[in-house]
This record gives C-alpha cells, structure tokens and sequence, in this order.
C-alpha cells in the first residue's frame, strides 16, 4: 500500500515561509487570505522576521482622499482599504470609512494627520490657526487632538501645513517603525506671514514649530525670511501640499518653484528654503508645486517632474527625475536624471493630446519607494488616479476621480495583527 500523500499540515514552519515570502508584498487581501486559512499560517505570518523578509518598506495598506462625498463630505477626507482588504474580524482601517470636516495633511509611521474646524473658531478666529490638528490611527480608530500652538506668528499666519513622524524618525534613531504605532510621535507645523494682512501676496517670512508627544509642548518658533518669494494664500488654510522626510529632515512643498527644509535632529529645529529643479517654460507657466519624493534609505531627496519632450508641441509626456547632491562643503546643487514615457505606462487614451498643463497632475508618493500617483483628466478618462511604479513601469488605476492621494502604509496588516475592533472612534487627551 503506498504511504499517504503529503498535505500542508506536514510542511514544516520554515519551508511554509518560504511560500509565504512569495507572496506579493504590495497587496494585504493576499496575505490576510493566506493568514486564515488556519492559526498556523496566522502566527507564521505574524512573526517579525518574517515580515521583516516580507516588507522592506511598509506596505500601502489604503489611501486617504479628500472631497470625495457631498454635503459636509466636500470638505472632508475618505479613507479606502488598498485591494479591499477585509475581514469579520477587521480593525478599523480594513473598511471605508468617511472622515467628515477631518482634511487629510499627512501620512507617515501608521499614523494620520489632519486639520479639522476649530470648535471653538468663531471665538478662537483671532487667536488660533482656526483649525485643530488631529493624530488618528485608522488600525485603533483612536484620535488625539494637539493643543492649539500659542505664537503671535502662528495667529497671523496666511497658510499652513503640517508633518506626522515617529519620535525617532526626528533624530531620535533606534526605531524600524515596524511598531511604533503607539509610541511617541512629532508634528510639526508651519504656516507663512506676509508683513501685511492686506497684502497677502507680499514675500514676508515663514516659520515651524514641532509638537511633541512625550512633553504635549510646541517647540520654541523657528524664522526664515524670504524676499524673492510670492505666494497668495488664503488665510488660515491648510495647504494642499505634501512632505517628504529623508533622514531627520522634513520637506514642505510650498510652491512651483521652493520648498521648505526643516532640520529635526542634533536637538535643534532649523528652518532654511530648499529651490527647485530648474523649469521650462510649460512648467513655469502651469504654477504646478514642484514634486519631491523619497527612494529607498539612502538619504537622498528627488524631484519628478512632467515635461513634453518637445516644448513647442507637447504631443508626448515623459516623467523627469532629478537627484539633489549636496557636496561636503554644504552646496547642493539638482542633478538631471533619467526620462520615463507617461503615456506607456497608462491605459490608451487615458493622456489628452495636445497636453495642457490641467490634464496630468502628479498627485502623492508612496515615502522611500518607488511609487507615485498619476491624476489624468481626459475625455475617455475623466479624473483618473493610477498607481505608477518607475523602476518597474507598472501601472494600476486606483480611483475614478480624486482630488488628491495620500497613501497609508504601515506593517501591520487587517486581519493579521492584533488591533482594537471598536467601531466608536475613542478619543485621546484633547492636549497631551
């Protein structure tokens, strides 16, 4: 009688890891499927050095968009599960979820950052932002609201942004981020004052504090001054722009033509202005902010921009990548880097011809990867948002329509990993 034939219960731990690896990375319904077919599977899945092996950079478990809804929706976010990943048994982040009056600034470490209404802003107008920052993590559905920063500048403050980091990732060290997600963390702030609130347009200054978690204080006001920089900002907006971190320090586009740097390590908050790729005249003229990302951990911050290859006609696109060097004297200068044609990467049709600066917008990165969003706006494909990889120049839509793209990521996965199952979102400390 010839012995059984082997099942999976008789592979071992190791050789069932060796499967599990292979799974593809970049999509949590894979792996939580893989984590139910029974406990065994679950606890392999679970282990770090196997996510470790799994994940160099943390997944993008869903995005967050804003304006996607009517009535209070309009002005407010959505958060989207990445590839429907769901369970019976999911945390908060596995499912839909709208996020009314909450407008998304920022994503990064598990966690999310948003700027909300002041309840308090038709008393607090002349004293505050008028908006509240709020830390949500959408695995817990906890949110913890920062107290307001009190500075002259901040209350006259023409425009602002905001960052959320792991403590750590500030210049602390020490931290993968693989669980962090409750610890400690930074936000910092910044907002630009004209010298005028009848001249909004005026350059003037712009300024940065960091909030941190441990103490539940704002940091001392760090200044730059700039007289070669135009903005017109609505008073007391967030601004739809984003940061990159690279190393311990946060970039913040602000125009289509600089960016700000604000240094976070060493103990010291330094604020300087970062210019942007040299430009040609069809990319001047669409006043579209410059486009900065991380790749990988090597420390170094990028550019991408969307350029025609013939500036007269701009018939075909093509992605432009720029490296910026800094030598050991401290001049940094922007590095030409390779071209990517736009319209293989996309579905026929999806770029309008002739190009017009409105119909393609670059409109998120995925932080330290490769990954950017793409936003077209064409007859056969209105409002189209595609997930672009460049090294491998794969694509993917991933909505219909969109104003902006702010993906979470995080290592911990729906269904996997432990996490709260309340459907209330439970609030924090409305100050630390």
């Amino acid at each position: 009688m010839p012995p059984p034939s082997p099942s999976l219960r008789d592979l071992s731990d190791e050789l069932v890891g060796e499967i599990l690896v292979r799974l593809p990375p970049d999509d949590p319904a894979c792996l939580l499927r893989a984590s139910l077919a029974c406990k065994a599977w679950r606890r392999i899945l679970a282990d770090r050095a196997l996510r470790r092996r799994l994940h160099r950079a943390p997944p993008v478990v869903g995005f967050l968009r804003i304006g996607m809804g009517e009535g209070d929706m309009r002005y407010g976010s959505r958060y989207t599960p990445n590839n429907g990943a769901a369970s019976s048994r999911r945390p908060a982040a596995a499912g839909s979820r709208d996020l009314p009056l909450w407008l998304v600034l920022d994503c990064r470490h598990g966690r999310a950052l948003f700027a909300t209404p002041c309840p308090r802003r038709a008393a607090a107008a002349t004293t505050s932002l008028g908006h509240d920052l709020v830390v949500w993590d959408p695995f817990t559905n906890e949110h913890r609201r920062l107290p307001q920063p009190s500075s002259p500048l901040a209350i006259t403050g023409r425009g602002f942004n905001a960052a959320v980091l792991c403590a750590a990732g500030g210049g602390g060290g020490g931290c993968d981020h693989r669980s962090c997600h409750g610890g400690p963390f930074l936000v910092a702030l910044i907002w630009s004052h004209s010298p005028s609130p009848f001249l909004p347009h005026l350059p003037g200054a712009t300024s940065a504090r960091v909030y941190s978690s441990d103490t539940g204080e704002w940091s001392d006001t760090t200044t730059v001054e700039h007289h070669d920089v135009f903005y017109y900002l609505e008073d007391r907006s967030p601004l739809p722009c984003r940061s990159v971190l690279v190393g311990d320090t946060l970039y913040f586009t602000w125009s289509s033509t600089h960016a700000f740097e604000l240094r976070l390590g060493g103990g010291q908050r330094r604020l300087s202005i970062v210019y942007g790729p040299p430009r040609p005249p069809p990319l001047i003229e669409s006043s579209s902010p410059i486009f900065m990302m991380s790749m990988g951990d090597d420390g170094v911050l990028r550019c991408v921009e969307v350029e025609p290859e013939d500036e007269k006609l701009c018939l075909r696109l093509r992605l432009r990548l720029w490296s910026r060097n800094v030598d050991d004297n401290g001049v940094a200068q922007w590095i030409r880097g390779r071209a990517i044609e736009l319209e293989p990467l996309l579905p026929d049709g999806a770029l309008q011809t002739p190009w017009i600066p409105s119909s393609v917008q670059l409109l998120g990165a995925v932080e330290g990867t490769d990954v950017i969003f793409v936003g077209t706006h064409s007859p056969d494909h209105p409002a189209a948002v595609y997930m672009v990889q460049l090294n491998s120049r794969r694509s993917r839509k991933v909505f219909d329509k969109c104003t902006s793209v702010v993906p979470y990521t995080s290592f911990r996965i729906p269904g996997i990993d432990a996490a709260s199952t309340s459907e209330g979102a439970r609030e924090g400390a409305s100050s630390a």
